[in-house]
């Protein structure tokens, strides 16, 4: 019984070791990312690091309230490609004459897609280490 229940286990661990394993933090074409505030990306296949720096400001429109407008989070993120830095300011509001939600660097789109935790009606403001961005990465 032993002897079966072994050689069991072992065809399984072979089957599961034939599947093609995708490497981690290699976000495909379209994929997004989350990384937390003062959090950093990786992706060594593609010498880039991410940063999530700062939220610069967040006058998001509460979620249960009503606004005039939809308001902005602006965030700062540092960008690392072969060993050169590049900080940047991205909204959440594309319309933003500040800026815009995403952009490109050496070949790379990079897009903020939302900062969470939005507002709620009638609750304090997030700490910053509670904040998290959701980034998509396209070359």
């Amino acid at each position: 019984m032993k002897t079966l229940l072994f050689l069991s286990l072992s065809f399984l661990g072979l089957i599961n070791g034939c599947h093609e394993q995708k490497p981690l933090n290699v976000p495909q074409q379209g994929d997004t990312i989350s990384i937390g505030y003062k959090e950093r990306y990786s992706n060594t296949t593609n010498d880039i690091t991410l940063k999530f720096d700062s939220v610069l400001e967040d006058s998001r429109c509460p979620d249960g309230a009503t606004c005039v407008w939809a308001g902005n989070a602006k965030v700062q993120l540092v960008l690392g490609l072969n060993n050169k830095k590049d900080t940047f300011a991205l909204n959440t509001n594309a319309n933003m004459p500040s800026g815009d939600n995403f952009v490109t660097a050496n070949g790379y789109k990079i897009s903020l897609i939302d900062l969470s935790p939005h507002l709620k009606l009638n609750e304090d403001i997030h700490l910053p280490q509670s904040y998290r961005v959701e980034i998509s990465i396209n070359k």
